[in-house]
């Protein structure tokens, strides 16, 4: 079976993601295609396993199985409820089995928020902060054996404690993980670092998710849709406005009051109505004779 030609005829949803659904994007933006599709028969009932379609390497695509997506959003993972709640007009495909999840989308929604958005967000800044000390204060050479007191026996390295060779490979692989930074590191984010000494597009995802957990908190819903201050403030930080104090003081504040903010949101999200919705949308396309393999 060509998977990719299943994908693009049993495609229910999708969205260009990304800054482009968030009102963050400029000119050079990537797209960002992100969707829901069904499942071929034989992943479903058979041996065959399908989790998720990703694009060619030239283009970020990703469309995922039906039952996947439901599984990630039910764990309320933020990538996923952007593209769960992307409102209407931002939809490029969708059909009734699409609107019967849209429908029901609050009923993915539960107090795992507050952990996912602000783990996310701590990420984003444990990599900025991992970035920023290459940057200011680079490792100037590779981490050699004998710098840590070792010996070489003819065989092999000799450490004279355990503790001095567990600091060598930790400063070896430091020194890899710097070397790989430096290779594969993206020209715009290169350039953001260069600029203003930490990666602003980092910044500005790890803010957004921070605005947006305390919103979805206090109001029980969620909009991926940056809007008013939301949105002014997430392009300052993207255009370097923020001195890098600020943006550790801003996350500390936020995480703290992220993790004690009062919210009416249940704390699991209703997993029965989201099985039933699956099994029934599944259901009717096996009536109508879903694409069964020859």
């Amino acid at each position: 079976m060509n998977i990719e030609e299943w994908v693009e005829n049993n495609t229910i949803h999708k969205i260009v993601a990304g800054s482009h659904l968030y009102g963050t994007a400029r000119p050079d933006s990537d797209i960002d295609i992100r969707g829901v599709c069904l499942g071929p028969p034989e992943t479903l009932i058979g041996l065959s396993e399908f989790k998720q379609y990703q694009g060619s390497k030239n283009e970020d695509t990703c469309i995922y199985e039906l039952r996947r997506f439901c599984s990630l959003a039910l764990q309320a993972n933020p990538n996923i409820l952007d593209i769960l709640f992307a409102p209407p007009d931002a939809w490029l495909i969708h059909d009734g089995r699409w609107r019967l999840i849209y429908d029901n989308r609050h009923a993915f929604l539960s107090e795992r928020a507050r952990y996912t958005f602000s783990g996310y967000a701590i990420s984003q800044l444990k990599r900025m902060e991992r970035h920023r000390a290459w940057l200011v204060d680079p490792p100037d050479h590779k981490p050699t054996q004998d710098e840590y007191g070792a010996a070489w026996d003819g065989s092999t390295w000799r450490f004279p404690k355990i503790a001095r060779e567990k600091e060598y490979r930790s400063a070896n692989e430091k020194w890899k993980n710097y070397q790989r930074w430096l290779k594969e590191r993206n020209p715009k984010r290169a350039e953001l670092e260069r600029k203003y000494s930490y990666d602003t597009k980092h910044a500005s995802h790890l803010v957004r998710l921070m605005l947006k957990a305390s919103r979805l908190l206090l109001t029980g819903s969620y909009t991926p849709v940056l809007s008013g201050n939301e949105l002014d403030t997430v392009l300052d930080v993207l255009s370097g406005g923020w001195k890098y104090e600020a943006l550790i003081e801003f996350a500390e504040d936020m995480d703290n009051h992220i993790s004690k903010a009062y919210t009416s949101l249940p704390k699991t999200p209703d997993r029965n109505c989201i099985e039933y919705l699956c099994m029934q949308i599944y259901l009717e396309e096996f009536r109508r004779g879903l694409a069964w393999p020859a």
